[in-house]
Order: C-alpha cells, then structure tokens, then sequence
C-alpha cells in the first residue's frame, strides 16, 4: 500500500496529506497517528502519481514492490525532484527500488513479521535522488 504526502513549509499544525491507493485502514492510520501527534490533517483519496500541485515536500512510502507501479511513481517523484521539491522515500529496498539513483539519507533496522517479510528485520531507508534536496543535514544522526 504506497503512500504519499506533500505539505508546504511553516509552523507544522496543519498540512494538508494526500495520498494515492488508500485503503480504509490506512486512513484510519493516518487519523489517529494526527491525533496522537496533535496535528489537524485533511486527507484526499485520489491517485496523486503525475500530479503537480506545487508541493514543496513529497515523502513516498513503500512504492517499489511492483515493477509498473514503480516505474511510475519513480518518473513522477524525479520529475518532482528536478523542478525543486524535496522528495523523501522511505522504503525497505524492495526489488524495483531505483537504488542507482539515490542516496541513502538514514538506515533503520525494523522488526517484522514472518507472515509478511522473508526475514525478522528488514534493513529499512530514507533516500532522495541523487543531487537533489534542499536540507543536507535531514536525517543526520
């Protein structure tokens, strides 16, 4: 289940979420993860991929595990990436993930499952593409 979200700088109590392919449960997710966090979200259900509503900020998750699927999100989230937007991708290096194009922000080691993943910890990251992203420091630890 991909997901996206783009917002535009200042104070953060209130951005505006979208994302793409949502199911219920997600949005479920997102209301409550907003409200544990003290933060008023609005949320649109569309398919968001070729879009370009000026975000400033895009961050992607999990969006390389089918080949057309990525294939498209990736040449939107570039082509998003090369007019200025910041674009994070949050992913476990799944099989289409284009890791030629990107450099790795974070690392993080995250628990899982055996009935969903092949392993007990998938070795998980934040990229952006190569060259691009206005923050050096994002993610520094």
């Amino acid at each position: 289940m991909p997901s996206f979200m783009a917002s535009t700088t200042g104070p953060v109590k209130s951005v505006e979420l979208m994302t793409a392919a949502a199911m219920p449960f997600a949005l479920a997710a997102i209301a409550l993860n907003a409200a544990e966090n003290g933060v008023e979200v609005d949320v649109l259900a569309e398919d968001l991929i070729g879009a370009d509503r000026g975000w400033e900020v895009v961050l992607a998750g999990d969006v390389a595990y089918e080949r057309e699927m990525a294939t498209a999100v990736f040449a939107w989230v570039e082509a998003l990436a090369r007019r200025g937007a910041d674009i994070l991708i949050g992913d476990p290096r799944r099989a289409y993930l284009p890791l030629d194009r990107l450099e790795r922000l974070a690392e993080y080691s995250v628990p899982t499952t055996r009935a969903l993943e092949d392993a007990d910890v998938k070795r998980t990251g934040v990229f952006r593409f190569r060259g691009t992203g206005t923050n050096p420091h994002a993610f520094s630890r």
